[in-house]
Formats: C-alpha cells, sequence, structure tokens
C-alpha cells in the first residue's frame, strides 16, 4: 500500500506539469488609442477597426501588460511637419522601424492629421511605429490593410524567429541513449532470520530450534554502471512517452552479470527557451533473473524527473534521476554453507537511477501560424 501511494504522488506531481504550459495564441496588450483627430468619433472608430482586425486574426487581448507577447499604443494628434512624433515614445525603446504613408498633399489643406502605431516585443524590445498622415479619415481606410499587413508581418515574424529556436523541443520522436548509474538498495525483511539480521546453523538433537551458531548479515547496496538506448513519441506538447531497453552490470554476487530490460515512461515536458524539465511516471520489466535469485520481482514502478539542455536545433543533452519500488520482495539463496538457515532470505528491492545523456528529435510538429487575409 505504501508503495502504491509513493507511486501515485510521484505520477500526481508530474501531472501537474500540465497547467504550466502557455496559450498557443499571441497575446497583445492594447489600450484604447488616445488623442483626438478631424471629428470627435475618429477615436472610436479606429481603435474598433484595430480591435475587430486583431480578434479576426485569433490574437488574445489583454487589458494589462504583464504577460503581453506584444503591446500595441495608438495615438491621434493635429500633424506637424516639424514636429519628431518619435519623441512622444522617448521614454520607450527607440524604434526599430518606422513606415510612413502620406495621403494628402499639403498645399491643399488647412490642417492635417496624423495617426500612429506602435507595436512593441515585449520579448526582445524592438518597436515598430507606422505613421499614417491623412485629412479625412477615408485616408485612414486607405491605408489601413497596409498598416495591418506590416503589423502582422512583424508579428509573424518574431513569433516564427522565436518558433525556430523551439525545433529542439518540438519533434514527433526523439531518440536518446544515457550513461546511467543505477544504485539498488536490497533492504532484509524476513521474519526466518534470528533477530531480523542473522542466518544460523541449527542444532538438530535440540528440540527447542535453538541454533549453535548465528552470523549476522547486512543490507545490500550495490552500483555498477549501465546503459540506456529508446525512442521517446511526443504526442502533446505536454505529453509524451518514451519506451527503451536498459542494461546494468553486476548482481550482489557477481560484478561481471548484465541485467537487461524494457522500460516505459509517460512524461510531462515543462518548456522553457533553452531548457525543459520533464517529470514523469516510470514502468520496468526485467527479463533475465541472476542465479543469486531464488524469486525476482520483475516488475517496479516509480518516477523522476529529466533535465534538458538544448544542444542544437534537434538535439539536447540531459541529467535524469528517478525511483524505482519493486512490487514484491526480492528472494535470493543463502550462500553461507556454515549457517544455511533459513534456505533463501527475503529483501525489500528498490533504485536509485542516476544518468546523463543526449537525444536527438526527428520530424517538426506542426505548430499554429498566422494567416494574412484581405
Amino acid at each position: 500500500m505504501k508503495k502504491c501511494c509513493i507511486a501515485l504522488l510521484l505520477l500526481l506531481c508530474a501531472g501537474f506539469s500540465l497547467y504550466a504550459q502557455s496559450s498557443a495564441n499571441v497575446s497583445i496588450f492594447f489600450p484604447s488609442v488616445t488623442g483626438f483627430g478631424h471629428s470627435p468619433d475618429e477615436n472610436r472608430v479606429i481603435n474598433l477597426m484595430i480591435v475587430n482586425q486583431l480578434t479576426a486574426r485569433k490574437y488574445t487581448l489583454l487589458n494589462t501588460p504583464q504577460g503581453a507577447d506584444f503591446t500595441l499604443h495608438g495615438s491621434l494628434a493635429i500633424f506637424d511637419e516639424y514636429d519628431s512624433y518619435e519623441s512622444r515614445y522617448v521614454n520607450r525603446s527607440q524604434p526599430a522601424t518606422s513606415y510612413t504613408f502620406n495621403a494628402p498633399i499639403r498645399e491643399y489643406y488647412d490642417e492635417l492629421y496624423i495617426f500612429q502605431l506602435m507595436l512593441r516585443n515585449a520579448k526582445t524590445g524592438e518597436v515598430i511605429l507606422q505613421n499614417i498622415i491623412y485629412a479625412s479619415l477615408d485616408d485612414v481606410y486607405t491605408f489601413f490593410p497596409v498598416l495591418m499587413s506590416n503589423l502582422v508581418t512583424h508579428i509573424s515574424g518574431s513569433i516564427s524567429a522565436e518558433g525556430a529556436n523551439d525545433l529542439w523541443k518540438n519533434k514527433w520522436i526523439y531518440f536518446r541513449a544515457s550513461f546511467n548509474y543505477p544504485i539498488t538498495f536490497y533492504v532484509l525483511h524476513d521474519p526466518a532470520l534470528k533477530g531480523g539480521i542473522g542466518v544460523y546453523r541449527p542444532d538438530p538433537s535440540d528440540p527447542t530450534g535453538v541454533p549453535i551458531a548465528v552470523a549476522p548479515i547486512d543490507h545490500k547496496i550495490m552500483a555498477m554502471p549501465g546503459a540506456t538506448v529508446g525512442a521517446e513519441f511526443q504526442f502533446l506538447h505536454f505529453l509524451s512517452l518514451e519506451l527503451n531497453f536498459q542494461l546494468d552490470m553486476g548482481d550482489t554476487r557477481n560484478n561481471s552479470f548484465v541485467n537487461t530490460a524494457a522500460g516505459a515512461e509517460l512524461k510531462f515536458p515543462i518548456k522553457f527557451d533553452n531548457i525543459m524539465l520533464v517529470p514523469y511516471g516510470a514502468f520496468l520489466y526485467t527479463f533475465n533473473v541472476s542465479p543469486v535469485f531464488s524469486e525476482f520481482p520483475p516488475v517496479a514502478a516509480g518516477g523522476g524527473v529529466q533535465l534538458c539542455a538544448r544542444a542544437g536545433k534537434r538535439g539536447a543533452f540531459f541529467a535524469d534521476v528517478k525511483y524505482l519500488l519493486s512490487f514484491c520482495d526480492a528472494v535470493m539463496h543463502n550462500p553461507d554453507p556454515i549457517h544455511p538457515e533459513p534456505a533463501v532470505i527475503h529483501y525489500k528491492r528498490s533504485q536509485l537511477g542516476i544518468g546523463i545523456g543526449y537525444k536527438v528529435g526527428i520530424i517538426d510538429k506542426k505548430k499554429n501560424t498566422v494567416t494574412i487575409t484581405y
């Protein structure tokens, strides 16, 4: 029962990682357009046009800048050809790109107006500033599709550039290889031992069963090198399944014995820019059994965590720690001919696995993209 509770706790902890995944939508903080243009209603009309265009493209509009991928500011004002309109953003990053659209001829109008739209990438600090110089709202209508095209192009371009850095963690299939150093614990668990720790030599002539001699034995802890190869299938951005083959050296009495097993790991990756933290639940089935055992628990389960660091566009180096509990006792033959009783000795078996390795991914997972339509 205790084993099941521990295994369930590890799986529940891994499951909490599902809530750490962010939305695939691009989020934009867009406060209302400020200032006034040719007529009092222009502010409201332009603001509504922008909101409609952004929501039609499935962008997420936020009421606060916290957590937004981009910030979008719009303003209206009377145009002064001698004014520096970039100066109103002096407290923000200097624009990296500017566009100006001149609709009217200056000599034909007593007064012109300017509509400015500034897009800032919250992650990189890059700023795109667009200006429409106009005499009436019809001029804004004329250039508005071009303005939105520039806006969406820069947003999708930024997301694509960031997405190129995400290729290593968004593959359908990964192949892994690692060097392992499992530490296996055999804890005495046999009521037939004298005092819980002693093998003994019985006295045939004593009907009370008092032994002639008792020899204490210890718990067994062994650590030997091993290796794992496997394939991981990433069904969802937050869920993958790894199937692997494991081998490690030695048993409690022979370091040259080779243990082999098949494993399965259900993983819940939490993805950051250049690292991934991957809690998982693990299952192990052992194929071959050393002759030192009378009975051996073939099935073990538990959980672990893997820390991956980006290594190129397709791969990652990782460190892995896991803990597995066997479902039943490991039963060893008594190796002591002088103290032959009991004939077999029961142990509780568990394993702490430590490994370092590399995995490489193939077949990019399709990501949501922005489509420009007019």
